[in-house]
């Protein structure tokens, strides 16, 4: 039988994972706006 602390892991396991992708696509996004800005100067 599982306890409380190893479900309550399990649950936010998939939450780290979903913002750990945002803030990949966040960097991702950042970049590409910060090489727009550079070849518009």
């Amino acid at each position: 039988m599982k306890s409380n602390v190893d479900i309550g892991i399990e649950e936010i396991k998939p939450v780290n994972n979903l913002f750990h992708d945002l803030l990949k696509l966040n960097y991702k996004l950042v970049f590409l706006y910060l090489n727009l800005l550079n070849a518009e100067l």
